[in-house]
């Protein structure tokens, strides 16, 4: 599976979507893109199989650089907890599936 990232408009939000392991190279190129983002958005993390620390900091980057949540979804169990076991989970919204309510994560 190729790394990449697509960004899109939808419903008034920003969609990032993401595709591949969220390694060290693809992090980076996150961070670029979340610093350049405006708020609100939405991450989809559907086909992503898992996400380094590195990743874990991209995504608390939003947070730190908008201060507001970026709202997670589609990301598969091992993807959410690395953002719970980094402390990410607590600066983020996440939902299962784009057609479900967004729910905090410290729930």
């Amino acid at each position: 599976m190729e790394n990449s990232i697509n960004i899109n408009q939808q419903d008034g939000s920003t969609l990032i979507t993401l595709k591949g392991v969220i390694d060290n190279e693809l992090a980076s190129n996150l961070i670029s893109t979340i610093e350049k983002t405006t708020p609100p958005a939405i991450l989809d993390l559907e086909q992503v199989p898992f996400i380094s620390t590195l990743g874990s900091l991209a995504i608390f980057n939003f947070y730190t650089t908008h201060k507001q949540k970026l709202k997670i979804q589609g990301a598969n169990p091992q993807v959410l907890s690395m953002l719970q076991l980094s402390g990410t989970a607590r600066y983020v919204d996440i939902s299962e599936h784009p057609d479900n309510p967004t729910q905090s994560a410290q729930e």
